[in-house]
C-alpha cells in the first residue's frame, strides 16, 4: 500500500470501518487480527476461523478493499466526471 498518503489510507480506513460497523455492536474489549502472507497462503480461511469465534461479530477488512475503494470513483471526492 505503499502508493497511499497517509491521509488516503486514513480516510479509506475510516469509510471501511464504518460501512462495515453498522451491522455490529461495540464491544467493551474489542479484538484485533492481522493476517499478512502471500496470495493462497490462506488469509481467507484464517479469517474464516477468526470470524467462527467471535460467534460471526468481526468486520474484516482486506487489503482488496482498499485497492478496491481507491480505483472505484467515488462520488463525494468527485471522481466522476460529466
Amino acid at each position: 500500500m505503499d502508493d497511499f498518503t497517509e491521509a488516503e489510507f486514513e480516510e479509506i480506513k475510516s469509510d471501511l470501518i464504518e460501512g462495515k460497523a453498522e451491522r455490529h455492536s461495540p464491544h467493551e474489549h474489542p479484538h484485533a487480527y492481522l493476517i499478512v502472507g502471500q496470495p493462497g497462503a490462506g488469509k481467507t480461511t484464517m479469517a474464516n476461523i477468526f470470524t467462527n469465534k467471535e460467534q460471526g461479530d468481526v468486520i474484516f477488512i482486506s487489503g482488496d478493499d482498499y485497492q478496491n475503494r481507491r480505483k472505484a470513483p467515488s462520488f463525494s471526492r468527485g471522481d466522476v466526471r460529466r
